[in-house]
């Protein structure tokens, strides 16, 4: 089995806000070889391709170092970073079935997109479609072991903000992961 990565798009803007971060003193060189280990630290020095598969635990990590050096680091704050990566992503055009209005109800829509985007970003797990109810839907990332708590979190608020851009309203999202950590569950219900 491949080890878990994720694509190279995703781990280019963590590179990138690193590289950042170093140059305005914010987080120095020896602080980033103690926090990530001497793989994470080629990647920081590679040009990186958008279509190329980089290890999950690499990126979690990078994810964290970004957080701290930022003093970012509860878990609202790994949330609103996943809406603003999504936000970002709608803005450049991506996910405009998200905007149609059709037949089809807003559950449907987000649900169909997260079943889609899975195997693009990550070599690992899949999305189930677990049904809707009046307000909301839930969905199910199955094979998430290898995600981070800090990348979880981020498609926590991903998944919101997608949800709440298709319903046109806020939109209460809430994230369950399994007690062997190999399950996330989302449960998306529109504010009243």
């Amino acid at each position: 089995m491949p080890e878990p990565s994720i694509k190279g798009t995703l781990v280019q803007a963590a590179v990138r806000e690193l590289r950042e971060l170093e140059q305005q003193d914010t987080v120095s060189r020896a602080t980033l070889e103690r926090d990530l280990k001497p793989d994470d630290l080629e990647l920081l020095d590679d040009d990186l391709l958008v279509s190329a598969w980089y290890p999950m635990a690499s990126y979690g990590r990078m994810l964290e170092v970004i957080a701290t050096a930022k003093g970012r680091n509860g878990d609202q704050d790994y949330v609103e970073t996943g809406r603003q990566s999504a936000q970002r992503l709608v803005e450049m055009g991506l996910y405009r079935q998200l905007d149609e209005r059709t037949a089809e109800r807003w559950e449907e829509r987000v649900g169909k997109l997260l079943l889609s985007v899975a195997s693009l970003l990550w070599n690992f797990g899949g999305w189930e479609w677990l049904g809707m109810d009046e307000t909301g839907f839930r969905i199910r990332f199955q094979g998430a072991s290898p995600m981070p708590r800090s990348y979880a979190l981020r498609t926590q608020g991903f998944v919101e903000y997608l949800a709440a851009r298709a319903a046109g309203s806020p939109v209460r999202t809430q994230m369950q992961r399994s007690a062997d950590g190999n399950t996330l569950e989302f449960r998306c219900h529109k504010q009243l």
